[in-house]
Parts: structure tokens; C-alpha cells; sequence
């Protein structure tokens, strides 16, 4: 019954469900490698995503908004283009802090 409800419900809402949860979900027990990265174009802070590369919390960030794959110009390491912005994915400042 509930995923009966849970389909309703996003297709009432129009919810999306995010390929973040998927790919975590997929993930399993690799969770404990993952890193919070804050998504940023310029100087705004837009998304806090949680992942193992930078790459890939641009690419689920992006595709979270609706962008596909092949719209997705990869810049470096940490940063990618869509639609003219920049997108760059940095660790957030309680991930660069390591107890020794």
C-alpha cells in the first residue's frame, strides 16, 4: 500500500526523486566514503550534495535539475558548465577538517 501511495503522490506533486537518493541508496555500505560538497556558481553557495568525487556531485546536482548528461560540459576536476553558468564543487568546511 505504501508504494501505491508513494506513486500517487509524486505524480500529484510532480516530485521527482532525486538520482541522489538512488545512487545512495545503490551505494550501500559505501556510504562512509562519501564527502559533503557545497555546489557553488560564483560566489553563491547553491546545493550542499553528498558524494565521493566532486565530479559527481556536480552530475547529481545538475541532473537533479532537470539538466541531461550530454548538456553537461565538464571544465576540470570540481567544475562544469550548463546553459552558460559555471558550477564548481568544493568540500564543505566541516569535511576539511580531520581529527589526527
Amino acid at each position: 500500500m505504501g508504494g501505491i501511495c508513494g506513486a500517487w503522490l509524486a505524480a500529484v506533486l510532480g516530485v521527482v526523486y532525486s538520482v541522489a537518493a538512488a545512487a545512495s541508496f545503490q551505494r550501500g555500505m559505501g556510504k562512509g566514503m562519501d564527502t559533503r560538497f557545497e555546489v557553488r556558481t560564483g560566489r553563491q553557495k547553491v546545493a550542499r550534495v553528498l558524494a565521493s568525487t566532486a565530479h559527481e556531485a556536480l552530475g547529481l546536482y545538475l541532473r537533479g535539475l532537470g539538466c541531461h548528461k550530454d548538456e553537461i560540459v565538464r571544465m576540470g576536476e570540481n567544475s562544469a558548465a550548463w546553459r552558460g553558468a559555471i558550477y564548481r564543487a568544493e568540500p564543505s568546511d566541516g569535511d576539511r577538517l580531520r581529527a589526527s
